[in-house]
């Protein structure tokens, strides 16, 4: 049997071994489900009968508010001027909803017994009172103003494919999310089929069969098949349930890309990461004995960096700064499609970051392979960074 045949059959038996398709469909019942009871939920209480606070109103003829309703939550109730005192009483104690003291068309006093929840709608229904107070005062119509304050419209004519619109952006959205959501479910599945074997001290039998480099690369392609399956279930699930309330409440929603030949390239770069940050993980949890207490976990932060760059480089696409993450390898498998998306991309760029990106996963394969050989066979005390940078480093 070929070395990749061998490969090929470890990763089918890995593969095999963790992907559960009973256990993939509960869960995606699951979701739907929680999704759909979290929903039906959501438009009852958008639905129910909303509370309104009786609020008594004093000195409201100074901007000219009588007996009105702000907002839909707060009811005015005019009283008088000497009246105050005890309303005041009466609003601390939480005998009325709240007593409104309109001091002059700047300020006034809400007084309650606790902040209440319309305390915002209220305001902002009272200011708009305030304005036209104000513009009466100053002897301008109303629409004076809103032609004073009125924006320029500037409408964007730009040429087909020149610029990022709606569909780029959610698409870059997405891409982001599944690759940070890959990467978290690989890596359990990565820690369960490596650092299980391990304590079950099964690795020697399995090593004087097969060669560990076949070994690691067969895991790595299995896991990450693991992984994607779940990710892409994951996503049919919530983009089903996402299509669902869309229908449910009336509204219509169509994605358009305005180069579609990119999305080969979305994915590509993707999966591309997937090996070079599963080939890293598997390569870590080779020399850990306990995952519980090994003091390593602070390196699978790592593979969620590019991810976070990613984020942060979302306005910033058109920078110097993100064209070198979207060609640095340890970066571009996140950051060029971002880039493909949002920004204009040079020639140069996609074969570079291609090119530099499969050289480390060739060298980060073989690195893992030594390091995998070596700490599957270390019990009792975990390598150091310094002993695995050594193992990866011998010939």
């Amino acid at each position: 049997m070929t070395a990749w045949h061998m490969t090929w059959e470890v990763a089918r038996w890995e593969f095999r071994r963790f992907l559960k398709p009973k256990q993939l469909l509960i869960s995606m019942v699951t979701m739907l489900v929680t999704g759909s009871v979290t929903f039906g939920i959501a438009r009852v209480i958008g639905r129910g009968r909303v509370n309104v606070a009786n609020v008594a109103l004093v000195g409201g003829d100074r901007i000219g508010l009588a007996a009105d309703t702000l907002g839909k939550r707060v009811v005015l109730q005019p009283r008088t001027l000497g009246s105050e005192a005890a309303l005041r009483d009466s609003a601390q104690r939480g005998d009325l909803d709240g007593l409104l003291v309109v001091h002059d068309a700047g300020r006034a006093e809400l007084i309650v017994r606790r902040d209440p929840p319309w305390r915002m709608e209220l305001e902002q229904a009272l200011n708009g009172v305030a304005v036209r107070h104000r513009l009466a005062e100053s002897g301008l119509e109303a629409g004076a103003l809103q032609r004073l304050a009125a924006p320029m419209s500037v409408e964007l004519t730009a040429a087909p494919g020149g610029g990022p619109g709606r569909g780029e952006r959610l698409l870059t959205g997405a891409v982001l999310t599944l690759s940070l959501l890959g990467l978290t479910i690989g890596m359990g599945f990565i820690f369960a089929g490596i650092t299980g074997e391990k304590q079950q001290r099964v690795t020697e039998q399995v090593i004087s069969a097969i060669k560990p480099q076949q070994w690691i690369d067969g895991k790595i392609l299995g896991l990450a098949g693991v992984a994607l399956v779940n990710t892409l279930v994951t996503a049919v699930t919530f983009g089903g349930l996402f299509a669902t309330f869309m229908l449910a409440t009336g509204r219509s929603f169509t994605l358009t890309v305005d180069q579609p030949w990119l999305i080969p390239l979305l994915v590509l770069f993707p999966l591309l990461g997937f090996a070079l940050w599963f080939a890293f993980l598997s390569a870590v949890a080779a020399t850990i004995d306990d995952p519980h207490t090994s003091t390593k976990g602070s390196l699978l932060m790592i593979p969620l960096i590019p991810v976070a760059v990613a984020g942060l480089l979302f306005t910033r696409a058109d920078t110097t700064i993100a064209q070198f993450f979207g060609v640095f390898p340890l970066t571009s498998s996140s950051v060029l499609p971002l880039r493909l998306l949002l920004a204009e991309v040079a020639p140069w760029e996609v074969p570079l970051a291609l090119a530099l990106l499969a050289g480390v996963i060739w060298v980060l394969r073989r690195a893992a392979g030594k390091i995998f050989a070596l700490g599957m066979l270390m019990y009792g005390k975990e390598p150091t960074i310094r002993e695995m940078w050594r193992w990866a480093r011998e010939e």
